[in-house]
């Protein structure tokens, strides 16, 4: 779950090559994939806490300060995050 959130929140590198573009397109570049990631682990055993406390780390942790500086990197978390918050309609 963390090593996906970071990179979907990371993004995708300016000099990145075709490879690695379509690599990131394919598994990590796509919010429904992430919420699909975090999904599965939510069946092996991560809590919904777990999740919002590790993206409350990303946002507020010294270690990821790197991560924040990104362009877009804050908008992408709070998306995720918005998924995790609200309820569900049904």
């Amino acid at each position: 779950m963390k090593k996906t959130v970071i990179k979907y929140v990371t993004g995708l590198l300016d000099t990145a090559t075709l490879y690695q573009r379509k690599q990131h397109k394919k598994y990590s570049g796509n919010l429904s994939k992430v919420h699909k990631s975090i999904a599965f682990d939510f069946r092996h055993g991560v809590t919904t806490m777990e999740v919002l406390d590790f993206l409350e780390k990303v946002r507020y942790g010294r270690e990821f300060a790197n991560i924040r500086d990104k362009e877009g990197s804050m908008e992408r978390l709070d998306l995720i995050k918005i998924h995790f918050t609200t309820p569900m309609p049904y």
